[in-house]
């Protein structure tokens, strides 16, 4: 009986070291991949197939926080940035023309390079 409480008290012990150990090794990880930015277009600066986008951020209520207010944020678009016309879940690619001020846009962005903007189509009345 004795042996069953010291081989709990062991295994107990030994879990909750490996879960520290996992979490201190992912705090030091840099954060590589694209970031989803949402929002809505301000600005739109167009070269021939290059240029910048300036957009209005959304800035979402986090759990027992405030919101903060909304910030605008600049990205780099360039020739392999893709655009899509997103309706009902699917997108269908589009050309730089498609993007104009007021437009509700979702941008997955790496350093503040866009590399895919999906234009959110509204729906009509």
């Amino acid at each position: 009986m004795r042996r069953i409480g010291v081989l709990a008290v062991l295994g107990l012990a030994a879990v909750l070291t490996a879960g520290a150990s996992t979490a201190q090794a992912a705090k030091g990880v840099k954060k590589t991949e694209e970031h989803k930015h949402q929002g809505t277009i301000v600005t739109l600066e167009e070269k021939l197939h290059s240029g910048f986008v300036v957009i209005k951020t959304h800035r979402h209520k986090k759990k027992g926080g405030a919101a903060k207010g909304a910030a605008h944020e600049k990205f780099v678009i360039e020739q392999n940035t893709k655009v899509l016309a997103v309706a009902g879940g699917a997108g269908q690619a589009v050309g730089f023309t498609a993007l104009k001020p007021g437009e509700h846009v979702t941008i997955l962005a790496h350093e503040h390079k866009a590399d895919v903007i999906e234009i959110h189509a509204g729906t009509k009345k």
